[in-house]
C-alpha cells in the first residue's frame, strides 16, 4: 500500500477525494470534462507545488482554501510507470514532455496520453514525474477511481484520531485506529 499525499480544495470538503475538478479545467493528464482523474504526490511539498502550478502561484503562499490530506492507495494492478524509461519510449515520449510546458488553447500530449491510456479500460492509474516541483525529485500518481473495483483497489484517508466524518461522499474511508 502506497503512502500519498493529496490536497482537495475546501470547495470539495464535502466529498475529500473527489473527481470534480476535472470538470472545472483540463490538468496534466486530462482535459476538462475528461477522465475522471484524482491526482496524489509522493509528498506533502510536492503535493503543494502541484496545486500553486495549478493555481498559477508556483511560489507564492496565495491559494484557494485547501485541505492536506495524507492517503493510503492500494493498486493490485493496471498503473502505468511512465516514471520508466522504457515505457516512455514504447510510448513515444520522454521525460521532458512529461514535465514541460504546455502551449495555451491546445490538448497537451500528456493530456492526450492520459484520456488514452483511460479509454483503454484497464489503466487504473499513471505513475509520473511531478513537472511541479523544482528539484525534480517529487512523483505523481493519477488515479481513475472508477477503475479501481475491477482491481481490487482502495483508498484510504489516513485520520488515525478520527477527525473527519468516517465516510465521505467519495466512496473514500477514514481509517481509525483504536
Amino acid at each position: 500500500m502506497a503512502e500519498l499525499s493529496h490536497i482537495a480544495l475546501y470547495k470539495w470538503r464535502g466529498s475529500l477525494l473527489s473527481e470534480d475538478g476535472v470538470k472545472d479545467g483540463p490538468g496534466r493528464y486530462h482535459v476538462a470534462g475528461g477522465a475522471p482523474a484524482v491526482y496524489f504526490a509522493d509528498n506533502p511539498v510536492t503535493a503543494l507545488y502541484e496545486v500553486g502550478r495549478i493555481f498559477g502561484a508556483r511560489y507564492s503562499t496565495v491559494a484557494p482554501p485547501g485541505i492536506l490530506l495524507s492517503v493510503r492507495i492500494q493498486l493490485a494492478g493496471g498503473v502505468l510507470d511512465l516514471r520508466d524509461t522504457k515505457v516512455q519510449s514504447l510510448l513515444g515520449t520522454s521525460r521532458q514532455e512529461l514535465t514541460g510546458h504546455w502551449i495555451p488553447g491546445t490538448v497537451a500530449p500528456t493530456q492526450l496520453l492520459g484520456e488514452t491510456a483511460y479509454e483503454l479500460g484497464h489503466v487504473v492509474a499513471l505513475q509520473a514525474p511531478s513537472a511541479a516541483d523544482p528539484n525534480g525529485f517529487g512523483e505523481n500518481v493519477v488515479v481513475f477511481k472508477d477503475r479501481l473495483p475491477a482491481v481490487g483497489g482502495k483508498i484510504e484517508i489516513y485520520d488515525p484520531e478520527n477527525w473527519l466524518a468516517s465516510s465521505h461522499s467519495s466512496g473514500a474511508k477514514s481509517r481509525t485506529r483504536r
